[in-house]
């Protein structure tokens, strides 16, 4: 009991922590919908001016990264949807039956 007692503890104290790490783990944001933004050297950047100096980036995303290139301030025309596919019309076999009558 002498021994088992600070060992438990010690246990739990531990445990608590690797909980705390990976709460506070910098790719964690990632998995609720945030994305980090990387300079070219793979930092993080944190603000618009750190941004304003990259001539290119990446935005690491949950399953993925982005490679983006500044636009100052330019919006992109937007891209071309695609076209709606009418649906197949349906060609009755005569030479099989019908299921259901």
């Amino acid at each position: 009991s002498l021994v088992e007692r600070p060992l438990e503890d010690a246990r739990n104290r531990l445990s608590a922590l690797a909980r705390l790490a990976s709460q506070l783990h910098p790719e964690k944001p990632l998995e609720r919908g945030y994305a980090i933004v990387r300079g070219q050297d793979g930092s993080a950047l944190t603000t618009r001016a750190q941004a304003e100096r990259e001539a290119r980036m990446a935005l690491q995303f949950r399953d993925g990264s982005l490679d983006v290139v500044p636009m100052d301030g330019e919006v992109p025309p937007p891209s071309p949807t695609p076209p709606k596919r009418k649906p197949k019309a349906r060609v009755k076999n005569e030479g099989q039956e019908d299921l259901f009558g």
